[in-house]
């Protein structure tokens, strides 16, 4: 069974489902759609075990149907 920690759940249930696991090593891995809210860092139980950094890549949201395609 895969570890389930707090930050994972407070991502999944925010809709940004940013956070992932891998399989093999069972680590949290942090995908391209993470907006950097910071959910993540406010429910950690271990101080300074998430570290924000900035972006390499513009943040481009993908929900729903894009604008003008209806």
């Amino acid at each position: 069974a895969l570890p389930i920690c707090k930050c994972y759940m407070t991502c999944n249930d925010s809709g940004y489902q940013a956070i992932t696991f891998d399989s093999e090593r069972h680590l949290p891995r942090v995908t391209d759609d993470c907006t950097g809210c910071t959910l993540c860092v406010s429910v950690c139980p271990i101080i300074d075990c998430i570290k924000m950094v900035p972006r390499t890549t513009p943040y481009e949201p993908r929900r729903g149907i894009p604008l003008g395609a209806a």
